[in-house]
């Protein structure tokens, strides 16, 4: 009888002992081999990353556009102006305003042509900052040299130049005229014959018009 508890209490003692083993090991071993994986942030977790062959090409800036105004003066005024700015073109006369002038980035360009009877054409390049929208453009006209005028008739007359109430006689030698268009009118009293004829006359030119009476009046310019 007393061997038979001594059994069962060796039984109970390795039960016991087993169990205790068992959940000792659990302890050890388990969180080893189910731990949770570190949550990466910023640069840890951009290194954590693949990398891509080649360069990454960066998008291209998006430049806004403005707007703006340019005041265009000439000395002197009343000149005839032709603007080019991005894909418009406007004829203007002096003093001039263009309004709504676009700006794509930083800058942008005019390019003004300039004309007015007794000066010199040309054509000029601004460039019109965006940090000074509002630009006033001044352009010093530069007088061109006269030109010769010589008239003669055939076998005489009177020669007006642009008016016809005050006649000189023929010859008429090295009037001065300012470059542009003029108009010659040349008169012969005895047979109340006349003829007229417009000249355009450049910066120092000489000409010679030559009046015929001896048939159809005619008068030729060279």
């Amino acid at each position: 009888m007393e061997m038979m508890k001594r059994k069962k209490l060796l039984g109970l003692v390795a039960v016991t002992f087993t169990v205790v083993l068992i959940l000792w090991l659990a302890t050890r071993f388990y969180p080893r081999k189910h731990a949770a994986k570190p949550v990466l942030k910023g640069a840890e977790l951009s290194q954590t990353l693949p990398k891509l062959n080649g360069p990454v090409e960066e998008p291209e800036p998006v430049l806004a556009e403005h707007s703006g105004s340019v005041r265009i003066v000439s000395e002197p005024d009343g000149a005839n102006i032709q603007v080019h700015h991005g894909d418009q073109t406007e004829e203007l006369t002096t003093p001039a305003e263009i309004k709504d002038l676009r700006f794509t980035g930083s800058e942008t360009e005019l390019a003004v042509k300039i004309s007015k009877a007794g000066y010199i054409a040309e054509e000029r390049y601004f460039l019109i900052l965006e940090e000074k929208p509002d630009a006033e453009i001044k352009i010093a006209m530069v007088a061109a040299a006269n030109g010769l005028l010589n008239v003669q008739a055939i076998p005489w007359g009177q020669v007006g130049v642009d008016q016809k109430d005050h006649l000189k006689e023929t010859p008429l030698i090295g009037q001065s005229l300012k470059p542009g268009s003029h108009t010659i009118f040349v008169h012969q009293p005895g047979t109340n014959k006349s003829v007229q004829t417009t000249i355009s006359v450049a910066p120092s030119q000489q000409l010679l018009c030559v009046a015929n009476f001896s048939g159809e009046p005619v008068l030729n310019c060279r």
